[in-house]
C-alpha cells in the first residue's frame, strides 16, 4: 500500500477548516460561560465543550506535524515556526484538558485560531 502524502496533506488541510469551523461556536459559547463564571472551584459543563476541542485539536496536530513535515520539509522561518508552534502546543494543550478547570483565557485563543482559519 503506497500512501500518497499529498493527499493526506489536502485531507489534513480540509479537517483542519471545517473543524475550526465547527469548534468557533463551542469556544465561544466556553468562553462567555467561563468568563461569566470565573470561579476556580466551579466546574462548568461548557468545560466540556473546550476539553473537546482540544483533544481533537492535539491528535490533529500529531499527524499535522508529521504530514507537513514531509511534504513541506522545514527550511524557511514560517515553516519553522509552525513546526516551532505545533510542537510547544503539544506540550501546553494536555495539561489544560486534563484539568477539571479550563481557564477563561482559552476559550478566545481557540476561537480566535478558527477566525484566522476561516478568514485568512
Amino acid at each position: 500500500m503506497d500512501l500518497n502524502l499529498n493527499e493526506v496533506y489536502f485531507v489534513l488541510n480540509n479537517i483542519w477548516y471545517y473543524g475550526n469551523i465547527a469548534m468557533m461556536p463551542l469556544f465561544f459559547i466556553a468562553m462567555v460561560c467561563r468568563f461569566r463564571q470565573p470561579s476556580i472551584k466551579k466546574t462548568l459543563w461548557t468545560d466540556h465543550l473546550s476539553r473537546i476541542c482540544l483533544i481533537f485539536t492535539t491528535i490533529f496536530y500529531v499527524f499535522d506535524i508529521y504530514v507537513k513535515y514531509q511534504v513541506d520539509g522545514g527550511d524557511t522561518i514560517c515553516q519553522k515556526s509552525f513546526f516551532v508552534h505545533h510542537v510547544s502546543s503539544l506540550f501546553l494543550l494536555p495539561p489544560l484538558f486534563v484539568n477539571s478547570y479550563i481557564p477563561w483565557f482559552v476559550g478566545p485563543v481557540g476561537f480566535f485560531h478558527g477566525i484566522c482559519i476561516f478568514f485568512p
